[in-house]
């Protein structure tokens, strides 16, 4: 089974856990972010618990012991020892991510990326964002960043799909209407 699958399993597992237990998810995520960071970080304790050197009980006795300095909560506390039992601490990461996708599933959130040829006003990021919701059904999550070979315009790109307003992509339709008209 991939680690993909496995990461969004267990993400989906605990955003129950977390929610039958009323718990805030935000929270959670924040916590469990933490966890990932300092588990990629690669300090000799972070090694220690996900290197196979150590036996199972002793990274255990280590997890118990940094679970309890950190503050973890109860619930996360115990997710983390079933990752720990079951091998998975080194996929955090991926369940992380995972998990604040489901988030954004559960908000009707999609992500995507925008891009434009300049600085756009908050104005104008949301009358883009309001446009591609009424199209999407769905509230986009749009980080942007600045392509000064755009020229002009903008791009969104939510998945696959790629929204092109640049002022090259309307020069290229112009061009292309005025080849089929002259032949």
């Amino acid at each position: 089974m991939s680690a993909a699958i496995i990461s969004r399993r267990y993400a989906e597992a605990l955003l129950l856990a977390v929610q039958d237990a009323n718990g805030s998810l935000d929270e959670t995520l924040s916590a469990l972010r933490e966890w990932s960071d300092w588990l990629a970080a690669g300090s000799d304790a972070a090694t220690a618990l996900t290197s196979p050197v150590l036996a199972p009980d002793q990274q255990a006795a280590l997890l118990g012991e940094l679970i309890e300095q950190n503050g973890t909560d109860k619930l996360l506390g115990g997710f983390l020892r079933l990752c720990q039992s079951k091998r998975r601490l080194s996929l955090l990461g991926t369940m992380a991510d995972a998990y604040e996708q489901k988030l954004r599933d559960l908000a009707g959130t999609i992500t995507g990326e925008g891009v434009s040829a300049f600085p756009l006003d908050d104005e104008t990021k949301n009358q883009i964002a309001n446009k591609l919701a009424e199209i999407l059904k769905q509230k986009p999550d749009l980080t942007w960043r600045e392509d000064k070979g755009l020229v002009g315009g903008f791009k969104v790109q939510i998945g696959n799909t790629v929204w092109n307003a640049s002022l090259q992509s309307q020069l290229d339709r112009l061009a292309e209407t005025i080849r089929k008209g002259v032949r």
